[in-house]
C-alpha cells in the first residue's frame, strides 16, 4: 500500500513540474539579416521583442562554456533569445586541459523563441564546440525549463 502511495505521488510530482527542452538553430534562421553562426543566449520575459531583460540570478561557469538560471513570474510570456554573429571571444580559464567560462561578446542578430505557458525555471547552457581550426568554433544552446 506505501509503495503505491509513493508511486502516485512521483508521478502527480513529475506531472506538475513537466520538463521541456528550448535549442537554438545553428544559424541565424530569419529572413530579415544575413546567415550568421550561433554566439549565445539569454532569457526575455513579456512581449516579444520587448525590453523584459531578466539578470540571471546565477551565472556559474562549466566546462567549455556556461550555464545561466532563470525565474519567471506566473503571469509572463517567457523567451529564450539566441543570438547570431557576435565576433568578439571572450576567454575563460584552463582547469584540467578544458577551458571554463569562455562566452562571445553580445551583439549581432537576436532570434526570439517562444516557451511554452507557465514556464517557472529555466537553465540555459552554452557551450563552444571547438575545432581544429582556430577561430571556427561552433557554439550550442540548450534550455531545460520547468513548468510552475
Amino acid at each position: 500500500m506505501m509503495r503505491t502511495l509513493f508511486a502516485a505521488l512521483v508521478l502527480v510530482s513529475t506531472a506538475a513540474h513537466a520538463e521541456a527542452v528550448y535549442r537554438c538553430p545553428q544559424t541565424y534562421p530569419g529572413k530579415d539579416a544575413p546567415p550568421a553562426p550561433l554566439t549565445g543566449a539569454s532569457m526575455r520575459s513579456g512581449e516579444l521583442h520587448g525590453n523584459g531583460w531578466i539578470a540571471p540570478p546565477m551565472d556559474e561557469a562549466a566546462e567549455e562554456g556556461y550555464d545561466e538560471r532563470y525565474a519567471f513570474a506566473d503571469d509572463e510570456q517567457a523567451w529564450l533569445v539566441c543570438t547570431y554573429g557576435s565576433r568578439k571571444r571572450i576567454k575563460g580559464r584552463i582547469h584540467d586541459g578544458h577551458e571554463w567560462a569562455q562566452r562571445m561578446e553580445v551583439g549581432g542578430s537576436e532570434w526570439w523563441v517562444k516557451l511554452a505557458p507557465q514556464i517557472g525555471t529555466c537553465t540555459v547552457q552554452v557551450r563552444e564546440v571547438k575545432s581544429r581550426v582556430p577561430d571556427k568554433s561552433t557554439w550550442t544552446v540548450e534550455a531545460t525549463c520547468q513548468r510552475q
